[in-house]
């Protein structure tokens, strides 16, 4: 009993200390001398708010447009006061014409517009060719075996037959042309060429030289001679006045059709001197053609991404119709008249000018240079030889020889 007692005194002995240091462990520290803290300030009366500021009418929409469907349209509310886009501050160029890069330009003339700036007010052109006449030679001698030929025996040749023959001479060609709108233009060109040659030859007997372009009826062609020289000359002059439209262009071509006039004057002269020791002859013929005719054809062009560059091609087809009208003389070294006749009739000369090249343009479109090769054919034509061969033969019944011209051509050409 007693020592239950102990047990329990022993028990509450141990609760009572514990319950003490628990209220010694939550009662605050005593006050270590730090600084009061300052009361805090008592809020002021709040401010009434004011009354809110009524909002504006709202915008209309725009009614229904391709542009801007059902919705409205933002330049409405850039009216209305919306923000506009920052500038960069550097303003677009404006296009100056058609040239190199000019995307303006290039998109209207690829779209197949005849914008303006694709089509300049004047053009003008020089042009510089270097041509050469061919078909047109003529045989005037040949050096033969022998003064005397007994009949019915021929002449034997025994050397190089004597032509005379032309070779690559400079021509000019100059025009303009004027805009007439609508993709259209009308313009003018001259052209000239003037080719000569001179072929001489000689042998030592007992072999002689025959005459090819003598009549054969005189007393001088059955003789010989040893020496002989020619002297021929050609020369034309072209003019055409043409009217030209846009028939297809693209960003990347432009395609003109022509058709226009024509006048066209052609000039063959020809002189042969036979010589010996007191004797001689000269043999003379002089043709000339003037006419009058119809032209068209067609210019294409073809241009590089930027339009500096180009690949052309031009074709006309000419038929002008006039006279033919040649001369034939013989004279003996006297001076004295054996031979004459004259000889005039009416031609329709087709005339084919075929021409291709390459180009360059400036960046501005006002400066062009071309350059390319030039074929031109004209067709129904009397010639020297073909002429002097009728007067031998009195056979004057189907004159209709042809002759051509080929070289290069250069251009430089101005617009604005």
């Amino acid at each position: 009993m007693k020592s239950k007692l102990s047990m329990i005194a022993v028990t509450l002995a141990l609760l009572a200390f514990a319950q003490q240091g628990q209220a010694q462990m939550m009662a605050p520290p005593p006050y270590m001398g730090y600084a009061q803290p300052v009361p805090y300030a008592q809020p002021g009366p709040y401010a009434q708010p004011g009354p809110y500021a009524q909002p504006g009418p709202y915008a209309q929409p725009v009614p229904y447009t391709a542009q801007g469907g059902h919705y409205p349209q933002m330049f409405a509310l850039a009216a209305q006061g919306a923000p506009q886009p920052l500038s960069s501050g550097f303003a677009p160029a404006a296009s100056t014409g058609c040239g190199c890069g000019d995307a303006g330009c290039a998109g209207g003339c690829g779209a197949g517009a005849c914008d303006p700036c694709c089509d300049p007010t004047w053009e003008v052109f020089a042009d510089f060719l270097y041509l050469r006449a061919r078909d047109a030679e003529v045989a005037y001698a040949v050096p033969i075996n022998g003064a005397v030929i007994p009949p019915p025996g021929a002449p034997i040749q025994i050397g190089s037959t004597a032509v005379a023959d032309f070779d690559y001479e400079p021509a000019y060609r100059a025009g303009f042309s004027g805009a007439l709108g609508g993709c259209s233009r009308i313009g003018a060109s001259y052209t000239f060429f003037e080719t000569q040659t001179s072929h001489s030859t000689a042998i030592a007997p007992p072999n002689v030289i025959h005459s090819l372009v003598s009549h054969p009826g005189t007393d001088t062609a059955s003789q010989r001679f040893l020496a002989a020289s020619a002297e021929y000359s050609m020369d034309f002059d072209l003019i055409d006045v043409d009217f030209s439209r846009i028939v297809s262009r693209g960003q990347r071509h432009e395609i003109s059709w022509l058709f226009g006039a024509r006048y066209a004057g052609l000039q063959q002269d020809f002189i042969a001197s036979f010589g010996v020791p007191n004797n001689g002859e000269v043999v003379t013929t002089d043709i000339h053609f003037d006419g009058g005719g119809i032209r068209t054809g067609l210019d294409a062009e073809w241009y590089s991404s930027n339009r500096c560059w180009l690949v052309y091609g031009r074709g006309a087809a000419s038929f002008v119709a006039g006279e033919f009208r040649g001369f034939y003389t013989q004279d003996d070294l006297f001076g004295q008249r054996e031979v004459y006749t004259d000889w005039t009739a009416g031609r329709v000369v087709s005339m084919l000018d075929i021409e291709i090249g390459v180009g360059w343009t400036s960046s501005d479109g006002c400066l062009r240079v071309t350059g390319g090769y030039l074929v031109s054919g004209w067709f129904n034509t009397v010639n020297t030889d073909e002429f002097i061969n009728a007067v031998q033969t009195s056979e004057w019944a189907g004159l209709n020889d042809k002759m051509t011209f080929d070289g290069l051509v250069a251009r430089a050409e101005v617009r604005f």
